[in-house]
């Protein structure tokens, strides 16, 4: 049985339609992540999960349990915002104890619970500080350990991380895939970051126009995208036959020299990207864009305006279904 089930839900605002017939399943214990573009919806799907929007139709199942009519406080989901909604005159131990007071556990078991989630994101040094005295990493392990101090069946995470600069988001999302898989706790994430549903999720949902486009593994939203739209969002993509096909810059290889089947092209484009650099090139056909690892650099005229040659094989073509 799956751990949690939505089917046909439907959510309006006004005339404006936020969900659009959608369904998915989670089972115990997954990663989930809903990665999308910016009012596709994901949020709104996160929020009816947690019971914080009422739906115009479908259902909300949990276990196999009716939950669609019940407040959030019969869901025992954690939940964590972009805004880390800590309380400034408390401290950063004290934020974490919030939640257990409220359910009024004893002294023994609320400090034995503080302790156990302090350890586990690593703020043992700073729990005696108030949010103001945190950097933003710090406050989002306070805001995760809150959630988690409470033993929820679910964690559900609304772009926790977009707040944070690069290193730290890096660090911060490796921190919180340890700490779920410890935990086994079933997890459904919202982010508008490729990057980060496909390093952390066992599966993605990807959304576009209030609908889910693609529910799979993150290899294969990459690999096997069922659309233009996540071919074209998941990564970067070259579009072949108009649209009916699609190459990642990867899969391009750049020849000094012409060959049967070779598109000859110019140069337009060149940026740095440590171990590789992306390459644009002009060609009769439209601009291409591909990826020529570091150490080819000497092989190649990457120079802007520079004659070379592009081999598309015809093996690493995916083959796309419209829209």
């Amino acid at each position: 049985m799956a751990s949690l089930r939505a089917e046909h839900i439907v959510k309006k605002f006004g005339k404006q339609t936020a969900l659009n017939d959608v369904s998915f399943e989670i089972e115990d214990g997954e990663f989930v992540c809903v990665l999308g573009p910016s009012g596709c919806g994901k949020s709104t799907l996160l929020r009816v999960v947690a019971g914080l929007e009422d739906i115009e139709s479908g259902k909300v199942e949990i276990g196999g349990r009716d939950v669609t009519g019940e407040p959030p406080s019969a869901r025992n989901f954690g939940i964590v915002f972009q805004s880390y909604a800590l309380f400034p005159n408390m401290t950063a131990e004290e934020n974490i104890a919030y939640g257990l007071w409220n359910k009024r556990l004893s002294r023994e078991e609320t400090a034995l619970r503080v302790n156990g989630a302090i350890e586990m994101v690593g703020l043992e040094e700073q729990r005696k500080k108030y949010p103001q005295q945190l950097s933003g990493g710090q406050q989002q392990r306070v805001a995760i350990a809150r959630a988690i101090v409470l033993k929820p069946e679910f964690l559900l995470l609304d772009e926790p991380l977009s707040a944070l600069d690069a290193k730290v988001r890096v660090k911060l999302r490796r921190e919180l895939r340890h700490i779920q898989q410890k935990l086994g706790i079933t997890t459904i994430m919202v982010t508008h970051d490729q990057e980060e549903a496909l390093s952390l999720a066992d599966r993605v949902i990807v959304m576009n126009n209030s609908v889910i486009e693609q529910i799979d593994t993150p290899q294969k939203v990459y690999e096997s995208p069922s659309s233009p739209f996540v071919a074209d969002f998941v990564g970067t993509v070259n579009f072949v036959g108009g649209r009916s096909g699609a190459i990642r810059p990867e899969s391009l290889r750049l020849c000094r020299a012409g060959h049967d089947g070779a598109i000859p092209g110019r140069i337009c484009d060149i940026e740095f990207r440590g171990s590789f650099y992306r390459v644009g090139v002009e060609t009769a056909g439209g601009e291409y864009t591909a990826d020529v690892p570091a150490q080819q650099r000497e092989n190649l005229p990457l120079r802007f305006g520079a004659l070379v040659y592009l081999d598309i094989p015809a093996e690493k073509v995916i083959c796309l279904k419209a829209s």
